[in-house]
């Protein structure tokens, strides 16, 4: 009985310490954080069969560089000055999320007889690595815009031979004010530069055939 007993006060005290940090978050005014993403391609039409090129695509995670590992969106005021947006924040990395994009973007234009993460189950016949190079919100006397440049390279697994390699980058100005804003402008710029890509990859990958 004095289990019970014992038990539902510590249940009621759970309940009172959790209602009264609501109270006090909202007393307080703590900002709502928001959370966004970039687009991703639609990968459930991709065709195995009427790939370009029956090969397998490896696409490794890429690598984040100082700034980039963590998920608030980063911008610049004044020149050297890093600053992050507590409460706008990606819903992961921009490594990871940008790497996913690549993957996504690859996979739907149906080049691959499959694109795959690497390392994983699957073996790759080729692999694409490379590194963010650039992913934050600039603040000019112009305006706000949205700088993204990524490295990317082309490489064989076993032998480690690096057979392509281009920098992308793209500057974009924001129209509208807020994060949104800001957002739908880093979206359009990783848009152009996996347009691209995918470009650019199908005509090394025509040059090898």
């Amino acid at each position: 009985m004095k289990s019970l007993w014992r038990n539902s006060v510590q249940h009621a005290g759970l309940a009172l310490a959790a209602a009264l940090w609501i109270t006090l978050s909202a007393c307080s005014g703590i900002p709502e954080s928001h959370y966004y993403s970039l687009t991703t391609a639609d990968t459930s039409e991709a065709s195995a069969t009427a790939a370009e090129f029956q090969a397998v695509l490896g696409v490794e995670r890429l690598d984040p560089g100082l700034m980039y590992f963590d998920d608030r969106i980063v911008y610049r005021a004044d020149g050297n000055e890093v600053r992050y947006w507590n409460y706008h924040k990606w819903i992961a990395p921009p490594h990871i999320l940008m790497t996913e994009a690549v993957r996504s973007h690859l996979k739907a234009a149906s080049l691959f007889r499959d694109v795959v993460n690497y390392p994983g189950e699957i073996t790759a016949d080729w692999k694409i690595s490379g590194r963010i190079l650039t992913f934050e919100e600039h603040n000019t006397p112009q305006g706000r815009e949205a700088v993204v440049a990524l490295e990317v390279r082309l490489v064989e697994p076993v032998s480690r031979k690096m057979l392509w390699t281009k920098t992308y980058r793209r500057v974009k100005p924001a129209t509208g004010n807020g994060a949104p804003a800001i957002v739908r402008t880093f979206d359009a710029a990783v848009q152009e530069i996996l347009a691209q890509l995918t470009a650019d990859i199908k005509s090394v990958m025509q040059g090898i055939k």
